[in-house]
């Protein structure tokens, strides 16, 4: 496997994860504090998809193999992050455009391997943008 190929495998697997975990905040956040079922089942429902599609980019032993995020270039600044999220609200959104961004970066990478599954991320980019509005609307 080439140098690029690894690292489109890698650039997948960090999207992934942190899509993945900005979802599971928000879906948290909707079930357990606004305690809307419907809306943290829906969240639940993109995450899964969400881990549906990056299966179909390479599967999670491959993504997981090429993993290395002690050589992060990006680990240093993950952990001087001094922001924090004011309030629920804000953290509902910092959580979700950190997964819509991933999503988009899912979408363009996604495409170079499968076209089809590059609109399958722009389809659930856009699925997220709705639901974060409506989450949002409950505070």
């Amino acid at each position: 496997m080439s140098k690029v190929e690894k690292g489109l495998l890698r650039l997948v697997d960090a999207n992934a994860n942190r899509a993945r975990e900005g979802l599971r905040v928000a879906e948290d956040v909707a079930r357990l504090i606004v305690c809307d079922e419907a809306l943290a089942v829906k969240l639940k429902e993109l995450r899964h998809k969400l881990t549906e599609l990056c299966s179909s980019v390479a599967g999670d032993t491959f993504l997981i193999a090429e993993r290395n995020s002690q050589a992060d270039l990006g680990r240093p600044a993950a952990f001087d992050s001094k922001e924090k999220s004011k309030d629920v609200r804000e953290l509902v959104q910092r959580n979700m455009r950190r997964s819509e961004e991933a999503c988009r970066v899912l979408e363009e990478t996604s495409g170079l391997v499968d076209g089809k599954v590059g609109s399958g991320f722009k389809e659930l980019r856009f699925v997220m943008y709705d639901v974060e509005k409506l989450l949002l609307e409950r505070f």
